[in-house]
């Protein structure tokens, strides 16, 4: 049985992992690696050579959002968020006092080059990251668009999480469908075959 917040299992047998919750999943030249999330921070500050500049500020050649079609089967893949003017304002002028919004807002998403996440939206010349909106208003990911109509700012919303590296959902769907780890790795960190090793 799949748990979403509980250890994974991705592959079966000898060519199998476990990831467990909370566990960063960085894939390098050497292979790929679990990192716990207490050593995160220091894992970040001393990689060099990393990509993914747009979502964490530093760049890994192996750490890149791939396809993960399986995703959008997953519980609550889409979700809303409805918010007050009232709410909205609070929300934002707690990040930039001077925000303020008119009765017609003009909102802009500049998004990552393959169209997911969002890097920065602006609101009426106001700019704020997606990481920001996200955490503002509890948004499930930085995927999202945002509707402004009859004093309320809607939000839809896709996938969980920053939409980089390995799917949960997706790993679990690939293994049900019989790819082991490797070929699972392999997908999400673009890993060629010999780049990945049991440690």
């Amino acid at each position: 049985m799949f748990n979403m917040n509980g250890p994974v299992r991705l592959g079966s047998g000898r060519d199998s992992a476990i990831c467990l919750p909370g566990d960063i999943v960085f894939g390098a030249g050497g292979g790929v690696l679990f990192i716990p999330p207490h050593l995160v921070a220091e894992v970040v500050d001393t990689a060099a050579k990393t990509q993914v500049k747009d979502i964490f500020g530093f760049e890994s050649e192996h750490l890149k959002a791939v396809s993960s079609p399986f995703d959008r089967s997953a519980p609550n893949f889409q979700t809303t968020v409805s918010v007050s003017e009232q709410e909205f304002m609070s929300a934002l002028s707690a990040m930039q006092k001077e925000f303020q919004i008119g009765k017609d807002p003009k909102i802009q998403l500049h998004r990552t080059q393959n169209g997911g996440s969002v890097l920065t939206t602006s609101i009426d010349g106001f700019t704020f990251t997606g990481e920001e909106m996200r955490s503002a208003f509890s948004l499930r990911s930085t995927c999202f668009s945002i509707r402004h109509q009859n004093g309320t700012f809607l939000f839809t919303v896709l996938g969980y999480g920053h939409n980089v590296g390995m799917s949960q959902y997706g790993a679990n769907e690939m293994a049900k469908q019989g790819a082991n780890y490797r070929e699972i790795l392999q997908h999400y960190y673009q890993l060629s075959s010999d780049q990945i090793k049991r440690t």
